[in-house]
């Protein structure tokens, strides 16, 4: 006890929740002992306890939560967590983690893992914690993180790489209720591309991630970012890739 004190004060109570102010640290040993005292004066120290706390919940980065346009087999990336020997992945069919377990995994020493099975169109969740050999382990990620997996009509290729970038106009065009916009990738890139109305709003989002050098088909139902059709007109769809820029403008006809 000549180190930092933490707590040392005078309670009535047989109980005292620390680690508010000041906080403890993670994954950090911690002694503690009780002195009791009566009106007489006599006085009683207890013998000397430890804790060790949790190690540091995990933060995760990609994709981002309520990502859309997701890739069928996208990488999931997190922070790293001090002190961590290996994390575990959950990735669920459900916000409660008691549907279907698309991976469930908690050997992975890296903080990224790419997975794969997963179907178009469909809302995934998943969570991290941190594991290590002492046998410490960390709260699961605070919040799940939810992700979108992108709609397609054609299966993306990735085995036939392109010799440049391209992206295609959209199919059919004019369109009614949905269309095919197709892209090239002759090296792993990021992607992204959006839809934004005349005005030059944005409208939605259909992929904003890393991708392989391959060929994408990537659909648009005539959706905004919260599911809600979008009315007749022009609109323009534009894709980044790396620092390649391509704008095009489609039809939707009601």
């Amino acid at each position: 006890f000549t180190g930092e004190v933490i707590f040392n004060s005078t309670i009535t109570s047989a109980s005292q929740q620390i680690g508010i102010s000041p906080t403890l640290a993670h994954n950090t040993k911690y002694y503690w002992r009780v002195t009791a005292q009566s009106n007489l004066a006599k006085v009683t120290t207890s013998a000397t306890n430890a804790f060790t706390t949790k190690l540091a919940t995990p933060t995760l980065t990609s994709p981002a939560d309520n990502a859309t346009g997701v890739s069928l087999t996208p990488t999931l990336t997190w922070s790293s967590v001090t002190g961590a020997d290996k994390y575990r992945l959950e990735v669920n069919t459900t916000s409660d983690f008691t549907g279907t377990f698309i991976f469930d995994v908690d050997t992975l020493t890296s903080t990224s893992k790419q997975i794969t099975g997963l179907s178009s169109g469909t809302d995934y969740f998943w969570r991290v914690s941190a594991i290590n050999s002492a046998g410490n382990f960390s709260d699961t990620s605070g919040y799940y993180y939810k992700f979108t997996t992108l709609t397609v009509t054609a299966v993306d290729n990735e085995a036939i790489i392109p010799q440049e970038y391209a992206t295609e106009q959209n199919y059919p065009n004019p369109f009614n209720p949905t269309t095919t916009i197709r892209f090239a990738l002759p090296e792993a890139s990021f992607v992204t591309l959006k839809i934004y109305n005349m005005l030059g709003q944005e409208v939605k989002t259909l992929v904003n991630e890393q991708k392989n050098a391959g060929t994408f088909n990537v659909q648009w139902k005539g959706d905004n970012d919260s599911g809600n059709k979008v009315s007749s007109g022009t609109y323009i769809y534009r894709v980044i890739a790396g620092s390649h820029i391509f704008t095009k403008k489609m039809i939707l006809l009601k």
